[in-house]
């Protein structure tokens, strides 16, 4: 291989990792992003130490804007064979050793790891930074930590995010087109369907953005509140809920424990709800029966026995159907 082929396809590689940089900057990726980004990774050694400077050359050349207007980007860009621009000496040390930490980086450590649940079944993963992420039911959830950010899309469920202090990357949760973003902080997140997320912050404080061409300001949501975004321009004052009680917050976190706990939630609801869990459904087709509002903890695995509690408690009959579903009726 010619000198001057090797330095073009090295100049190709620093050109796709550019773009790479470019397009995480802008958002979270698809599924099908995702997958192109790890076959890339995963395609030449030479890809991940290609992104990794990119990366940080991108992080301080977006610092380096602050010093004023005659900073000038294009300074900063990288030269054929991975060498730095005409003001390599100028950035110095800093954006040197940047490179040679991010030089270090694995494929473990660029590549997405997605994890997942099973219907009725919670895991509890310890990330690389020290976060810890709980995975309600039929969960999936995809990590990938830069040296930029830490990021963790939720395409579908519920986690408990407990998240290790890092001022330099902050933590942010993807659903749909909201972002929750935390540095240290204790929250919820849910996307089930096609039901508005939600957000319940036990610790700290989170920011709460919708992904948009023209995006609006954050709404910060403070402890002991729940955020619902709902599908509009924007997350309004409205969608929030604060001031809730630890009590409040242990019953909505008590999946944790395979409990699910209900305060004046409709049977219908709670129907809903149990199908997460078990293959068991329970039928209920009288809608005044539907609309009773319930109050109780019951086993998350048992629709059952939670059948046989609330015909007791409301006068009701259950049973089992000849398909194997528990059914309520007067």
């Amino acid at each position: 291989m010619s000198a001057h082929t090797h330095g073009s396809q090295t100049q190709d590689i620093d050109h796709a990792a550019a773009a790479w940089v470019a397009r995480l900057d802008r958002g979270a990726l698809s599924p099908e992003e995702d997958r192109a980004f790890a076959h890339w990774l995963a395609a030449d050694i030479r890809h991940a130490g290609a992104y990794a400077r990119a990366e940080a050359i991108f992080a301080y050349s977006e610092r380096a804007k602050a010093l004023g207007a005659g900073f000038d980007p294009a300074d900063f860009r990288v030269a054929p064979g991975g060498a730095f621009g005409r003001r390599r000496l100028f950035v110095g040390g800093a954006a040197a050793a940047a490179v040679a930490g991010a030089g270090l980086l694995s494929y473990a450590y660029l590549l997405p790891t997605e994890y997942r649940t099973t219907r009725g079944e919670m895991r509890v993963i310890r990330l690389t930074d020290g976060s810890v992420m709980t995975l309600n039911t039929a969960s999936i959830a995809t990590v990938r930590y830069t040296p930029l950010r830490r990021e963790v899309i939720l395409r579908e469920g519920e986690a408990l995010f407990d998240v290790a202090k890092d001022r330099d990357r902050p933590f942010v949760v993807t659903a749909g087109r909201i972002d929750v973003r935390a540095v240290g902080t204790s929250f919820a997140v849910r996307r089930l369907g096609a039901a508005p997320m939600e957000v319940l912050v036990r610790e700290g404080i989170v920011d709460v953005q919708r992904q948009s061409r023209a995006p609006t300001a954050p709404l910060r949501v403070p402890a002991f509140t729940r955020a619902v975004a709902v599908d509009t321009p924007g997350i309004s004052a409205e969608a929030v809920e604060v001031g809730i009680d630890p009590d409040a917050i242990a019953r909505q976190l008590s999946w944790r424990e395979g409990m699910i706990a209900f305060e004046g939630i409709t049977l219908g609801e709670i129907a809903e709800d149990f199908r997460r869990y078990s293959d068991t459904r329970i039928i209920i087709e009288d809608p005044v029966i539907a609309a009773m509002p319930v109050t109780g903890r019951f086993s998350a695995y048992d629709p059952q026995g939670f059948a046989r509690a609330v015909s007791v408690s409301l006068g009701l009959q259950s049973g089992m159907t000849p398909s194997g579903m528990v059914a309520l009726w007067k």
